[in-house]
This record gives structure tokens, sequence and C-alpha cells, in this order.
């Protein structure tokens, strides 16, 4: 099977494949402290992934290495994003800090089958602080962007 290069997605390709990663210096999210290392890891979502959920490119990061997010994408029977991350460290992690650069109105920890198990508090509409997830876990987040404020922020522009 030869590789897909034209930047087309294929009929059956996962959307976490679509993600693009670069490593830059984390911006000032303002009044919260989030800790955070002189390097970090970006993810940006493919406008045709957010289509449903917003227009345009959304952005997040988190705060430590040893998580990687291994999946991003639709949620498959809601208006909300499915965030999933990894702890490939063989011990827990602590203090995980997730920031997005559009508001979230709403955020989840849910199963695999997307439903909701328990309500995250979402700081200055833009940070979710995770206590702890432990080694080799995988977390699932559903995340429901706050359109009306990101629609009146592009109609401001």
């Amino acid at each position: 099977m030869t590789p897909n290069t034209s930047g087309q997605r294929a009929p059956n390709q996962s959307y976490s494949t679509r993600l693009s990663t670069c490593i830059m210096p984390a911006p000032s999210i303002g009044p919260v402290s989030v800790p955070t290392p002189p390097r970090i890891t970006i993810m940006s979502i493919l406008t045709e992934v957010a289509e449903d959920v917003i227009e345009g490119v959304t952005l997040i990061f988190h705060n430590k290495d040893e998580i990687m997010v291994s999946a991003l994408k639709k949620a498959d029977n809601e208006d909300a994003l499915i965030l999933r991350m990894y702890n490939a460290a063989s011990r827990p992690v602590e203090n995980v800090a997730v920031t997005f650069f559009v508001p979230i109105m709403d955020a989840y920890l849910s199963n695999f089958n997307e439903s909701n198990q328990k309500k995250l508090e979402v700081i200055d509409k833009r940070v979710l602080m995770l206590d702890k997830i432990g080694y080799h876990t995988v977390l699932t987040l559903k995340i429901f962007i706050d359109k009306d404020i990101e629609l009146n922020q592009q109609q401001n522009n």
C-alpha cells in the first residue's frame, strides 16, 4: 500500500493521524499561573477535524513531556472535542495543565465510549488542571468549546 502524500484524508484515515506537531515557547495565558517547562508540545487541530465544532485552527498545549496526545477528534454524538492523552512514563505524572487557545464551556473526564464520568474544573475558560495521570494510563477528555465567544471575537476583527 502506497502512503498518502497528497495531504488529502483517505476515507479510512483516522483523524488522530492528521495532527501536526511543533515545539515552541509557552504563551502568556494571563492571570493563571501554570508551571511550564522551557518548551512545550503544540498540537494543532486541522480545520477539517474541527469544522463541526468551531471554524479555523484551534491550538492546545500541555506542560509535561511524559504526556502524549494520542487522539484529538470531534465527539461521535455531541458537539464537542475528544482529547485522548497517554502517560508514557513508568510513574504517575502530577499537575498536568492543558491549555486551550479557544474558550471552553465545559470539560469532562470520559471513557472510551465518550460517556461523561466526572466534570472537570475549567480555569479562566482556557485551562484544565489534571491532578494526577497514572503510569501507562490513557485519559479521555470531552471538551465543549464556547462557540458564542469565539464567533463574537471573529466578528470584532
